[in-house]
């Protein structure tokens, strides 16, 4: 809630949590900006994801799991690099284990397919973003 770029809407989906934390965020997200969805039975991460693409009807779409959080300007250095002509966006991150920091980055300024297969690069759904029509077709079903 706290991103620099204002323009975002957060389509929350609960897939059938077995805690209170369905309830807690319909009590404390009154932002209008959030729309809560709510699986009949767990479909699970991929599933869930789709029932958010299907539901969104941003231009740009943005993936923010559970247990991840961005850092306040991810998502206008994502946007700018949309409007600037990219359809898909991965920026760096940084995440923690029980025993270090890590900051994951990318010094060339494409992702290259070799670079991903061998795994040069991790890419986390969280760090990602991309524009709807580089893939709408695949998501109307």
């Amino acid at each position: 809630m706290n991103q620099a770029w204002p323009d975002w809407h957060l389509y929350l989906i609960n897939d059938k949590s077995t805690d209170d934390s369905l309830a807690l965020v319909r009590e404390h997200c009154q932002d209008p900006r959030i729309t809560i969805l709510d699986n009949e039975v767990n479909l699970g991460a991929t599933e869930t994801r789709n029932i958010g693409l299907r539901a969104a009807k941003e231009e740009i779409i943005a993936f923010l799991d559970s247990d991840d959080e961005w850092h306040v300007d991810k998502l206008a250095q994502q946007a700018a690099a949309i409007a600037a002509g990219d359809d898909f966006v991965i920026t760096e991150y940084h995440y923690k284990t029980k025993n270090a920091d890590h900051d994951i980055t990318y010094s060339k300024p494409y992702l290259q397919q070799e670079n991903f297969v061998k795994k040069q690069y991790r890419v986390c759904f969280s760090s990602s973003a991309v524009r709807r029509r580089a893939f709408s077709s695949s998501i109307t079903n």
